[in-house]
């Protein structure tokens, strides 16, 4: 099978020659799927950051859906996060709807309680319970001040796999978290948070992005479960994000991990002019760095066309105070805010023409690679048991 590799050609002469080769399967591997699917699908052997600590409690449920499945999640008698699948299984209502109890939490339709492990323990009026009689319940951690679930085989799940993301509770960092829904599939959040090309023409009013941001190609390399992808803008304008510096001509460096299912742990470091060069391009020097911020972003599909976008940002507890913290997520804020009109638009468009053809372009190296990585999870997908009605 005959390889290009369009990371050292340009597009256009590997599409070329790639439409001369008629090789079918190398432009599925090198670019995107030529149509872009109203339902992809979504790996589930993965961490998802299902919640954010504060939104789970033990005084009712929270409902949220991840991978296409309802779940429902409380804490119990211990504080601890519990997750099951949001569906009685006597007549399928949701257990959202239910009361926490100090045994578990209680079905409202019909009175059917469930432990902690899923086990219904009472159902009224029926001494006989059915072995049958339980609800799915998922692996869970409680970590950075979010819940993750593992929505895949529970056999696989594996705390290790779990992204180190910058903790609410960090010793070197303040941070702030929120989240925004998206009437969109995950994958086009995806796509926009791994082509950082859009940001002059979408945050030009947010982030008052330079033009070079559009211009600079980023090094991306494949690591285990995704991608590293690092970034100079030199000799540019700083992000308003840059705090005291924002709008200042300095030398921009940025890197970030993007991993499955669509975690982005980044810092960013605003250094002298000269920096990058100083640097070889690398990681900057110590002493170079005048400004530096973090950030964790996670992108959770709940439906094929749906999607819940948590994030966090993050500085140096000895640079600045809890307010410049919510000062810098409020921009963000607006800059997400921005990206979802943007993209539930092209979600509307694509559901009106579901089979038009998407055009790649020079930037779209990162997009490839990771839809790549997603396919290879996908051929691991284990398709979650479903509650059939338990008659009593």
């Amino acid at each position: 099978m005959r390889r290009v590799n369009i990371f050292a050609l340009p597009v256009v002469r590997a599409a070329r020659r790639l439409q001369a080769s008629g090789n079918a399967a190398d432009n599925a591997w090198i670019f995107w799927e030529k149509r872009m699917p109203l339902i992809a699908e979504i790996p589930l052997n993965c961490w998802f950051v299902a919640a954010s600590s504060r939104d789970v409690v033990a005084s009712h449920p929270f409902a949220m859906t991840v991978a296409d499945i309802p779940l429902v999640m409380y804490r119990n008698s211990a504080g601890m996060p519990v997750v099951m699948e949001d569906r009685c299984v006597h007549r399928l209502a949701p257990l959202s709807l239910g009361r926490i109890e100090a045994a578990g939490i209680r079905c409202m339709y019909h009175g059917l309680l469930f432990a902690d492990d899923g086990i219904c323990r009472e159902i009224p009026g029926q001494d006989l319970i059915p072995t049958k009689a339980r609800v799915r319940v998922f692996p869970v951690i409680e970590r950075h001040g979010w819940i993750w679930v593992w929505p895949g085989a529970p056999e696989l799940a594996d705390e290790k796999l779990l992204p180190r993301t910058i903790a609410a509770d960090h010793p070197e960092w303040l941070t702030a978290q929120s989240s925004l829904d998206y009437d969109a599939n995950f994958r086009l959040l995806i796509d926009n948070l791994l082509d950082f090309s859009h940001l002059p023409f979408v945050h030009g009013k947010s982030f008052g992005a330079d033009a070079k941001w559009a211009t600079v190609r980023p090094s991306v390399k494949r690591q285990p479960r995704g991608l590293r992808i690092e970034r100079w803008i030199a000799d540019a304008p700083a992000l308003a994000s840059a705090r005291g510096l924002a709008g200042q001509i300095c030398d921009t460096w940025q890197g970030y991990d993007f991993l499955v299912p669509g975690v982005l742990i980044m810092e960013t470091c605003y250094c002298k002019v000269g920096s990058a060069e100083r640097a070889s391009h690398g990681r900057p020097e110590p002493s170079d760095i005048v400004v530096r911020n973090g950030a964790t972003q996670a992108v959770t599909a709940m439906t094929p066309t749906t999607s819940r976008y948590f994030y966090a940002t993050a500085i140096p507890r000895e640079e600045a105070g809890q307010a410049m913290v919510d000062q810098i997520l409020d921009v963000s804020a607006k800059a997400f805010f921005e990206d979802k009109v943007m993209i539930e638009a092209q979600q509307q468009r694509i559901n009106r023409s579901p089979d038009t053809e998407v055009m790649p372009s020079a930037g779209d190296n990162a997009i490839t690679m990771f839809n790549a990585i997603l396919r290879e999870f996908g051929t691991a997908r284990q398709p979650p048991s479903r509650s059939k009605i338990v008659m009593t």
